[in-house]
């Protein structure tokens, strides 16, 4: 007789709380995640074995739950990882049926209540469109035997047309003077920053070059769309200690990485401009849907009508 191997599942996700807002928490022996349901499903913290908190957090802003008008960068840009869906900059909806349609700020989903589920193929959230029929769907499935997470989405479209969107992952990232960022060299890079050039390969923007994090007191802030690539990765490295937070992805279902380099020369909200680092994986760019539906851009991602998409994340600290 012949006995078939046990499969472990993942971790569990258990309930808790974080920072007075109910969570769900999963630990493994290398890293420990914490997400918030009722928050646009954020993950509010990320760990790994060494307890080094990974995501940035606004030291200027109160946790409190975000409404229906909160605005998002001077009320609910706290840090953590948030989803940005269907665009990440405001503006109107472009196409038929659904033309003119306003899209928020960040998106609609950062600002709901997710339903969740917590199953042994790891902690699934879903969301409903404000504007808009659809359903998007998250999976958490923590790794027991690796320091690893992956993010699986699903986008269901309940109307007959096509859907046009932008998904953007937007974790938050806490960094140093001397930590490096990197991206598959000779990438293609966008901006409409007018400080760098308009178009030009990773990992230099003329004479800068963008794999080192500058000091404190660089003073500058820029938006970067790095694509499409050929190869689904980027990542976040601390030659202090050794650590690299690592995202990988298929590139023919997220062929784009947003940069938001945010080197003490930004807030939104009236106080001292931060100094975080946004590393995203994205279905399209730039940030609004209108201008990445047009013609100069032309680089977003549409879901046909009654049917699904699906596309996934890997997140490792090496």
């Amino acid at each position: 007789m012949t006995t078939q191997p046990r499969v472990s599942e993942s971790p569990r996700f258990v309930q808790a709380t974080y920072r007075g807002l109910p969570a769900f928490v999963c630990r493994s022996p290398f890293c420990t995640v914490t997400v918030l349901p009722t928050w646009g499903a954020k993950i509010a913290s990320l760990l790994d074995a060494d307890g080094r908190e990974w995501l940035w957090h606004n030291p200027y802003l109160p946790w409190q739950l975000p409404g229906a008008t909160s605005s998002y960068v001077r009320e609910a840009d706290i840090g953590g990882w948030d989803e940005c869906f269907p665009a990440v900059g405001s503006g109107p909806y472009p196409l038929p049926p659904w033309h003119g349609r306003p899209i928020r700020d960040h998106g609609e989903v950062w600002a709901h209540a997710w339903d969740v589920e917590d199953t042994a193929d790891g902690l699934r959230l879903a969301t409903t469109g404000d504007e808009f029929p659809y359903r998007l769907t998250r999976t958490l499935r923590l790794a027991h035997d690796e320091p690893a997470f992956d993010l699986v989405y699903e986008l269901t479209n309940f109307s007959e047309a096509s859907f046009a969107y932008l998904w953007c992952a937007h974790p938050l990232l806490a960094i140093r003077p001397g930590m490096q960022l990197r991206l598959p060299a000779g990438s293609p890079v966008r901006t409409t920053d007018h400080a760098l050039p308009e178009r030009f390969t990773w990992p230099r923007a003329g004479e800068l070059d963008l794999t080192q994090v500058p000091a404190h007191g660089a003073g500058w802030a820029a938006k970067l769309y790095v694509g499409p690539l050929t190869e689904g990765w980027a990542a976040l490295r601390d030659p202090g200690s050794g650590r690299e937070l690592r995202f990988e992805f298929d590139p023919t279902e997220v062929p784009f990485v947003g940069l938001w380099l945010n080197y003490g020369g930004w807030s939104g909200a009236g106080t001292a401009p931060y100094f975080n680092l946004g590393l995203e994986p994205c279905t399209g760019m730039p940030d609004d849907l209108a201008t990445a539906s047009g013609p100069d851009w032309n680089a977003f991602a549409t879901v046909a009508g009654r049917s699904t998409r699906t596309w996934s994340v890997r997140v490792r600290i090496r």
